[in-house]
């Protein structure tokens, strides 16, 4: 018993302390995304989803034909697998 009290405590402080940096982040975002709007750039939020897009894509592009040769050797590596377990 005493340890579940413990156990809520510890996660009921811990979740405060989340909660209370998220909305410190946010504020802070909030103002560093108006300072970007007062220099004409847009949100910062959107620059960096498109430059992890951007990266993937480029990642993608370079290497599709590993990616291609990796999703189609799985089935043969399946049943290789299959077949050396069944020995």
């Amino acid at each position: 018993m005493r340890k579940r009290v413990i156990l809520g405590a510890v996660g009921l402080a811990a979740g405060s302390v989340l909660i209370a940096q998220a909305l410190s982040a946010r504020r802070e975002l909030k103002r560093y995304n108006n300072s970007r709007a007062m220099s004409g750039e847009g949100p910062f939020e959107r620059e960096d989803l498109t430059t992890v897009l951007d990266e993937i894509g480029h990642n993608f592009s370079n290497n599709s034909g590993d990616v291609k040769s990796f999703f189609t050797s799985i089935p043969e590596d399946a049943m290789r697998y299959a077949r050396m377990k069944s020995m």
